[in-house]
């Protein structure tokens, strides 16, 4: 069972069930909770075996797994908010501070980006 369910990352993105394809949303919500796990592995305990998110890495995940799930219906990078006009879907700063990820990342020494 993963630390984040669909239901979760829906209602923090502040979408329904009938706003996205359950399958295509599911499956990207666990690429981003790998990702994540990756990245964060201070977040584990000793023996790997419990992931346990912050607050802050679990709105950063959600919102992960909602922005890599606009890109597919804008592979050009650009989603359009009717009269609001487009935006560019390519960075994701406010993502890469709240995971901790990225630029925002914390630092360690003797690391290389």
């Amino acid at each position: 069972m993963s630390w984040i369910t669909s239901g979760q990352a829906l209602t923090l993105t502040g979408r329904g069930l009938s706003d996205v394809d359950s399958d295509r949303f599911d499956a990207i919500l666990s690429a981003a909770v790998a990702q994540v796990e990756a990245i964060r592995t201070d977040l584990f305990n000793d023996d790997r075996t419990i992931f346990t998110p912050t607050n802050d890495v679990l709105l950063g995940t959600a919102m992960l797994t909602g922005r890599w799930y606009d890109r597919g219906v804008a592979p050009l990078g650009v989603a359009e908010y009717g009269d609001m006009g487009g935006t560019q879907l390519r960075f994701d700063p406010d993502i890469q501070k709240l995971i901790g990820i990225g630029w925002a990342g914390r630092f360690v020494f003797g690391a290389s980006s």
